[in-house]
């Protein structure tokens, strides 16, 4: 039986998306697995100051990230194409459950681990980012001190007049 060959600018099906979303879910999956598995080795660099491997890291942590972007970009052209072909939905998840796709094993298997992975992936980065944060404020409260001699400078004095000339001032934390 010969099949009729869509024009380029016939939309196609959502059933005939389907397979492209399932291939994508599964494309931000191994994504996400990879950059999983870069924040351990990341915080273990961090903690032990190993800042080559950190750098390193970082670097294969870029191209991850760039590969994602790409990915989001990838996953914005195929919502559009649901809504071309008449799904309802702002994410995959809701096209799933719009068609009734929620219901089959793979669509619900894979939604749910790219959920799952996407919320342990972002806890892990901001355990990471607090760790960076907390360590940087230790260094520059360590090279204060070495910068006085071994005496923690206060922010406000009682006596403008005393040694060490600073007349006061303020802290602002950027990180609240």
């Amino acid at each position: 039986m010969d099949a009729t060959p869509q024009s380029a600018d016939q939309p196609l099906s959502a059933d005939a998306l389907k397979p492209l979303a399932l291939r994508f879910l599964m494309d931000v999956i191994r994504n996400q697995r990879a950059m999983l598995d870069l924040q351990q080795p990341k915080r273990a660099a961090l903690v032990a100051c190993n800042w080559p491997a950190v750098r390193e890291l970082e670097q294969k942590e870029d191209g991850l990230q760039q590969r994602l972007r790409e990915l989001m970009q990838k996953r914005a052209d195929l919502l559009l194409q649901f809504r071309q072909a008449g799904s309802a939905g702002r994410t995959l998840e809701d096209v799933g459950r719009h068609h009734g796709w929620h219901q089959e094993t793979d669509w619900s298997r894979l939604t749910d681990a790219a959920k799952k992975l996407g919320q342990q992936l972002q806890q892990s980065s901001w355990g990471i980012w607090v760790l960076a944060q907390r360590a940087g404020r230790y260094y520059a409260q360590v090279l204060d001190v070495i910068a006085q001699g071994g005496q923690k400078q206060p922010c406000y004095q009682q006596n403008p007049d005393s040694p060490g000339g600073a007349t006061g001032g303020s802290l602002l934390d950027a990180s609240i």
